[in-house]
């Protein structure tokens, strides 16, 4: 784990660690919304020092994220629009093959549906085959059972249906059918997509992404690796 002095320095450059990015420029277009470094860094902090690896050679280990990894979580979550929302509703994370994004986008996730704050929450995790949309449920469960904290805030279901419900307002996290029909009347705050380049057609993220319409500032992430 970091020493204080070392993770303080890690994230203290955080105004140039977001033009990192290959090909991205978050001022271009940024209009009226702004970069909020504490709202930055909490997202950082929660992961890196509330999430524990639970597979691998990292098992047990926190989620100490690499600077690419802090650049995109810094951007989803730092920038703001004028009324205090975010502003990013849709990311498309490209990375190529064994660089972690699936515990990344368990991370994301994990931060969602712990510390976004919106009340009933709905959070999918998709991909084009239920078991790959299950190997992120397995690492957002495998944070969970290595936090107590989060674990006692929470219900885990394992079963056919896998889930993460919230006790305090039954926000929840749940892995989504690989069949666009079953997410029809979905109220989703935010999804998360993972080998987005393995689905047959647009039909699954088209479902998700008019299943946000309702909600203040929702999110949805779309991650895939390097193919057609």
């Amino acid at each position: 784990m970091l020493d204080k002095p070392r993770r303080a320095r890690a994230i203290r450059d955080l105004p140039a660690i977001i033009c990192e990015l290959p090909n991205y420029d978050p001022h271009l277009l940024a209009g009226d919304s702004v970069f909020n470094e504490k709202l930055a860094k909490r997202a950082i902090k929660f992961i890196e020092t509330e999430l524990y690896h639970s597979k691998g050679a990292k098992a047990r280990t926190p989620f100490l994220l690499e600077r690419w990894q802090k650049a995109i979580v810094a951007n989803l979550f730092g920038w703001v629009r004028p009324d205090g929302t975010r502003r990013y509703r849709e990311a498309f994370i490209f990375v190529g093959r064994k660089n972690g994004k699936t515990p990344l986008a368990a991370a994301i996730i994990t931060y969602l549906l712990f510390e976004d704050g919106e009340p009933g929450s709905e959070i999918y995790g998709a991909a084009s085959e239920y078991k790959q949309a299950s190997l992120v449920f397995s690492h957002v469960h495998g944070f969970i059972r290595q936090n107590p904290k989060l674990a006692e805030r929470c219900k885990v279901y394992q079963g056919q249906a896998k889930a993460v419900q919230l006790d305090s307002d039954y926000s929840t996290y749940r892995v989504a059918s690989s069949d666009p029909g079953s997410l029809h009347g979905a109220n989703s705050a935010a999804y998360v997509v993972d080998e987005v380049h393995a689905l047959r057609d647009s039909e699954l993220v088209d479902v998700l992404e008019t299943s946000v319409g309702a909600r203040r500032q929702p999110l949805g992430v779309l991650i895939s690796t390097s193919d057609y």
